[in-house]
């Protein structure tokens, strides 16, 4: 049963208008969440894997078309959950990779802060996240649509096959639209225009070789103004999104290798690029001093004669150019960068950086191709991937087919509610842009 606490908690997310498939969610929760949080948490044993396990289930409820539903919807409902309670024992078990053994099971800020909660009820934000589905289910058709007898990886291969066949019917389009073209002569101003176009999109690149200042100044996350746009079922302009501030918009915590200094730190985890998977992406976590303003340099040291282009997204040449010496960071603040390096090794260089003057330990740069990325380290590529397609730069890379495979591959039964509504953000903005 739910308790009042967490009935008032509904309450306030809930519209005036009450659907029948609302009254038919509030009625199967009453009836069957207790009963399969403990089901799920003998399998499980851990009443926090249980709540997610339940929590994805009535999700998928809420995804059902009403013919899909059986009669008998107590065993449905069991062996659903059942399902996703074998997912979750294969997303935490530990990781056999080199000596590092991780487990991916972290309790939630959320159930600390509803320790007297009874563990056979889910959290509210749960309850309120089933609510939100239930009141508009077509909002996950494109990211989160998997029946109970579907195989999301199945599911993933006829994505990929759809998105081959555009690519090959846009490539025969482009051949043969490029060819007449071809032999129409451009005029100098329209040659002029193209040219100057081209030269507006600068970025903040080393030359090869050379080390690169990375701009550590306070970055204001623009999400908020972006969400408003696109709820107003427009696209924001691409001048009006910032990369660097889109990622900034959510805590990260990344998991790489980290050196502490003062107070200060650094860390960095490096994966594969989405967009080029010949490239690599290294997230740069700068966090300052607890107990004090420090001022702060990074400076990113390519390998000699392995790496071959560097250049941290989302901001211009000018902007690391301006970057001299160190830069105050207040007290406890933090911010992420991310390099894009291409490199013919997987000894991508180092991090050197100083706090008040004072040199720091270096951190050493090296991609292990064989290394998981953490949920953080995807999350943070999506949103740059996000950030890319809003402005629409690298359109020949980042494009709706990539951008909502690298959202699926990020929505999981345990995400952050504000991670979540970012998924059902780019869902959104997809939608309006294949209404242009």
């Amino acid at each position: 049963m739910i308790s009042p606490e967490e009935n008032n908690f509904i309450k306030n997310t809930e519209s005036s208008d009450h659907s029948e498939l609302q009254s038919f969610i509030e009625s199967s929760l009453d009836e069957h969440a207790g009963s399969l949080i403990e089901e799920a948490e003998l399998s499980l044993n851990d009443a926090d894997l249980a709540r997610s396990a339940v929590h994805a289930t009535f999700l998928e409820l809420c995804k059902q078309e009403p013919e899909g539903i059986p009669d008998d919807l107590g065993v449905w409902l069991s062996n659903l959950c059942a399902r996703h309670c074998e997912k979750l024992k294969m997303k935490n078990k530990p990781s056999r990779s080199g000596d590092e053994i991780r487990w991916k099971k972290v309790a939630s800020a959320e159930t600390k802060r509803h320790k007297d909660t009874d563990s056979k009820t889910l959290l509210p934000s749960q309850y309120a996240s089933i609510r939100r589905a239930s009141a508009s289910p077509n909002k996950y058709s494109n990211l989160l649509k998997f029946s109970p007898k579907t195989n999301p990886r199945k599911a993933g291969l006829l994505v990929l096959s759809v998105a081959l066949l555009i690519l090959a019917i846009a490539f025969l389009a482009y051949s043969i639209f490029s060819s007449k073209d071809a032999t129409t002569e451009k005029s100098p101003e329209e040659s002029r225009r193209i040219s100057t176009d081209r030269d507006q999109i600068k970025v903040a690149k080393g030359k090869i070789g050379q080390p690169l200042s990375l701009p550590l100044s306070h970055v204001d996350g623009n999400l908020s103004e972006i969400k408003k746009t696109i709820q107003n079922g427009e696209l924001p302009a691409k001048d009006d999104v910032r990369i660097e501030e889109v990622v900034n918009s959510f805590p990260i915590g990344i998991k790489g290798t980290a050196a502490l200094w003062k107070g200060c730190s650094v860390s960095a985890e490096i994966l594969s690029s989405p967009w080029k998977p010949s490239a690599s992406l290294v997230l740069v976590h700068v966090r300052g001093a607890k107990s004090d303003s420090v001022k702060v340099a990074v400076e990113y040291r390519p390998q000699s004669g392995s790496v071959l282009s560097q250049r941290v997204l989302g901001y211009q040449e000018s902007d690391t150019q301006e970057t001299n010496g160190e830069t105050e960071m207040a007290e406890g603040s933090d911010i992420l960068l991310i390099l894009e390096i291409e490199a013919n090794s997987y000894e991508l260089g180092e991090l050197a950086w100083t706090v008040n003057g004072d040199e720091a330990p270096a951190l050493p740069l090296h991609r292990n191709p064989a290394k998981e990325p953490s949920d953080d380290a995807r999350f943070s590529a999506l949103a740059c991937s996000f950030g890319f397609w809003l402005r629409e730069e690298k359109r020949d890379m980042v494009d709706e087919p990539l951008l909502l495979a690298l959202a699926r591959e990020c929505a999981a039964d345990d995400m952050e509610p504000g991670r979540f509504d970012f998924l059902l953000l780019i869902d959104q903005a997809v939608k309006l842009r294949q209404q242009e």
